[in-house]
């Protein structure tokens, strides 16, 4: 099957503490369409490999562009980066420092260049970090039913208190201007981790396609906007690939674990 992609799609994980699992509505539908994707999983996260306590606990977010270039390798094909939050910053600095075909960026956790106002989220630096139920449950996913919340609740891993800290403060500087290829982020009006107008003034600054959800949160890959936005999607990757030369790929989806 990778012999007969000529451009694929990578989605990857989320946000904070999921795995592969929050590309279940994404990565389906844009495989009906005909997109080969893979739902990779963060090292420590879903089943993927475990690292050492310490290095676990001092990840940074660029430090997953390692899962992403495996993932590339074995794609054998220059990848569409497809990201959300978290994921979004990470598959940003990749693309700052390695090739791809195009990078689609859902609610991203931006640079510190973009950043202004610390987000309040407690981290204890020497700990790795659970989202409390009530916590993800209005952060990440507020428009599912209590029983999809529950699940979803139940899937979560701790997660590195560097990339919390990154997330939430700024931390991270990327070189946007070695970002060459076509981006197409989307902001949310409610989002409480990632303001719209910082995703907006990334956008601008990449010289991007640009969507403003209207009365949504953070959580747009699980929440019922996910089917609206998946289809924008779709439309803009068919225009961009084929304003690159590149034919639609064959219908594939799939979870990836390093």
């Amino acid at each position: 099957m990778r012999d007969e992609v000529p451009t694929s799609a990578v989605a990857f994980r989320a946000r904070w503490c999921p795995g592969s699992w929050a590309w279940e509505n994404v990565a389906p539908r844009l495989a009906e369409s005909g997109w080969y994707g893979v739902c990779l999983n963060w090292y420590g996260h879903n089943g993927s490999e475990e690292l050492p306590e310490q290095e676990v606990l001092t990840r940074s977010i660029p430090d997953v562009g390692r899962e992403i270039g495996l993932v590339a390798k074995w794609l054998g094909r220059t990848p569409i980066l497809v990201a959300h939050s978290m994921g979004g910053l990470a598959a940003l600095d990749y693309a700052s420092r390695n090739k791809i075909a195009a990078l689609v960026l859902i609610t991203p956790v931006v640079p510190k260049q973009f950043g202004e106002t610390e987000i309040p989220v407690p981290v204890d630096a020497g700990a790795m970090w659970l989202a409390p139920a009530e916590m993800a449950n209005q952060l990440f996913w507020d428009a599912v039913s209590p029983e999809a919340a529950k699940r979803y609740t139940s899937l979560m891993t701790p997660e590195s208190a560097q990339a919390v800290l990154e997330a939430t403060r700024w931390l991270v500087d990327v070189d946007t201007s070695a970002v060459s290829v076509p981006a197409y982020p989307f902001g949310a009006d409610r989002d409480m981790l990632v303001p719209e107008g910082y995703v907006q003034s990334l956008a601008a600054n990449l010289g991007a396609t640009y969507t403003k959800l209207a009365d949504q949160g953070h959580g747009v890959p699980l929440n019922p906007v996910w089917e609206s936005v998946t289809e924008q999607i779709d439309q803009w990757l068919t225009a961009t690939t084929a304003d690159l030369g590149s034919s639609r790929p064959e219908r594939h989806s799939q979870a990836h674990t390093p």
